[in-house]
């Protein structure tokens, strides 16, 4: 959160998904143009496509709950928060459900409704370790972040202190 170059390369990549060109094709002209504006809308203050990249680079997982009207279409999709999404299991370990967390406040979306629908999509990037959840490919480069924020810390406290290292013996001749 407090590096710039991890900021502004995260941020790149994120507004480069989201204004990309996006179309769909299959069935009908109409569904298709109704699917674009779709996935284009805005809610909750967040663009879907660049909230949804943020989330794979941090996170390595995205989920995108699907709000239906009463006929079963989709009429708006919502981006979640992965440090908020649990996945429950079967004893099989497969997915069934998914329990979104916020406050005191715990909601739970089953994998697929009575239909065959699903109202949580979950994408993820690859995870050697974990069937369920993915790995975000930023902490990967957490410990050079750490390294240059480190650096940048004892580069502010040389200026501070007139550009001499703490501890350092100064002899007037």
């Amino acid at each position: 959160l407090t590096n710039p170059v991890a900021q502004r390369a995260v941020r790149l990549v994120t507004e480069a998904v989201g204004g990309s060109a996006l179309s769909a094709t299959g069935g009908e002209l109409w569904a298709q143009q109704r699917l674009v504006a779709l996935v284009r809308h805005v809610s909750g203050a967040q663009g879907l496509m660049e909230t949804l990249a943020l989330h794979l680079l941090l996170h390595g997982n995205a989920y995108v709950q699907i709000a239906s009207d009463a006929n079963g279409a989709p009429v708006e999709l919502f981006a979640l928060r992965p440090d908020r999404v649990g996945v429950e299991t079967d004893s099989a370990g497969w997915p069934i459900a998914y329990s979104y967390r916020a406050g005191q406040t715990v909601a739970r979306f089953a994998s697929a409704d009575g239909r065959g629908r699903t109202a949580i999509i979950h994408m993820k990037s690859i995870n050697p370790l974990d069937d369920h959840y993915g790995l975000g490919c930023v902490a990967a480069a957490s410990g050079t972040v750490a390294i240059h924020n480190a650096a940048t810390v004892w580069n502010k406290a040389l200026l501070d202190n007139a550009a001499r290292p703490s501890g350092a013996l100064v002899y007037d001749s």
